[in-house]
């Protein structure tokens, strides 16, 4: 039963959670220099008259889901915000164990624990 040992599944979940966060950070990097000049307020399309065409009827609002902007009105600040909100939490989440480990602590105020899992032995 030594083959079923998950020795490497932490290493393996970091892995993943680090590509994932280095995933959208470029993600919203290119978002945030893209689609203000096609979307923006003064860009080819802008976003204001698109959301009020698409609130018009609910078959267009289908179309544009999920979107935060329709909840609260859109201005490329508010947009700017939020990616480089997006930014900061990805890139937080892509380098926290280097800065966890520097720190001696947990960066987002958890401990992180092993789970060791032993067999055990029933009575025949």
């Amino acid at each position: 039963m030594d083959g079923f040992a998950a020795v490497d599944f932490g290493f393996a979940g970091e892995m993943l959670q680090r590509g994932t966060a280095a995933l959208y950070l470029v993600a919203f990097v290119s978002t945030l220099n893209q689609v203000r000049p096609l979307l923006g307020e003064r860009g080819l399309l802008p976003a204001p008259e698109l959301l009020a065409w698409a609130a018009s009827s609910t078959a267009r609002k289908r179309a544009l889901r999920p979107t935060l902007f329709t909840r609260i009105r859109y201005t490329d600040g508010r947009f700017a915000a939020l990616c480089w909100t997006g930014i900061v939490i990805s890139y937080r989440y892509r380098f926290a164990a280097r800065a966890e480990h520097r720190a001696g602590g947990a960066v987002w105020g958890r401990d992180r624990q092993r789970v060791i899992v032993r067999p055990v032995s029933l009575p025949a």
